[in-house]
């Protein structure tokens, strides 16, 4: 589980350190929330695909971290900020620790199409001003 929340760590702060170096695209918040089982899939991350757009947006991957209760705020640059308008395709990672004796193995908790923003069925459009997504139920 470390070497993936790890990468993930490392994709962010090169998509930050990269989109820092030029301005900003202004961001609006959103908000939502992301079950499975019909209980929060705490832990899961979403990461969000620019469709289309200017080529700074589509060098962006918003991310967000479904909390405890099931909500998540997406971010851009810093905690919470929002992400840029305009139209994404969403994936989303969730995995649990296997265990072998080789070290850190690691088996996702839901389908392996959320993986994927060609596959994952999942799109959200973002407006300015406030957002906030219809729930996301996840599923095996």
């Amino acid at each position: 589980m470390r070497r993936w929340v790890l990468l993930f760590l490392v994709l962010s702060l090169t998509t930050i350190g990269c989109s820092s170096e030029v301005a900003r695209l202004p961001v609006v918040r959103l908000t939502g929330s992301a079950t499975f089982q019909n209980a929060p899939a705490a832990g899961a991350m979403l990461v969000f695909h620019p469709q289309g757009g200017e080529s700074l947006t589509r060098q962006l991957r918003p991310l967000a971290t479904v909390q405890n209760d099931g909500s998540f705020t997406a971010y851009t640059y810093d905690y919470g900020d929002g992400l840029p308008t305009g139209d994404y395709a969403i994936t989303v990672h969730w995995f649990r620790a296997g265990g072998d004796n080789e070290g850190d193995t690691q088996t996702s908790r839901i389908a392996a199409k959320y993986a994927k923003p060609e596959t994952s069925g999942l799109k959200a459009t973002i407006t300015s001003g406030d957002n906030t997504l219809s729930p996301i139920v996840l599923t095996r």
